[in-house]
């Protein structure tokens, strides 16, 4: 059974996996008018949309690190952690909820990093 948890490690990750996720375009479309941030930039992915920050901060992620569309939020955050996906790896906290070491969080945000370039380049 998964002890993960995120909101308890909001003051050491300051929400970093309210990123750049894939949102359907259905939802994002829909809910515009709840964005904290607008994107410099959208990369289109099939079905999904992915809105880039400038600071690579979710377009819902409140000041608070709240999700503004919580109750409609994309299948990708109701995965997230569970490391099914480069996507889906807490840079904080493994599956089990049990915090990385300084050097797997530098991994998995190489990792992130390395995936968000090649959907560019897929583009």
């Amino acid at each position: 059974m998964s002890c993960f948890d995120c909101k308890k490690m909001h003051s050491k990750c300051k929400a970093q996996c309210c990123g750049i996720v894939p949102i359907p375009t259905e939802i994002y479309n829909s809910n515009k008018d709840k964005m904290v941030r607008q994107p410099h930039e959208i990369i289109p992915h099939g079905e999904c949309v992915f809105p880039i920050t400038t600071d690579n901060c979710c377009v819902f992620l409140d000041g608070n690190l709240n999700c503004n569309i919580y109750e409609n939020r994309p299948d990708i955050c109701h995965k997230f952690g569970d490391e099914s996906h480069p996507m889906l790896f807490c840079p904080v906290l493994n599956k089990e909820g049990k915090e990385r070491s300084r050097q797997n969080r530098r991994a998995i945000e190489r990792q992130s990093e390395k995936y968000i370039l090649k959907l560019k380049v897929i583009q």
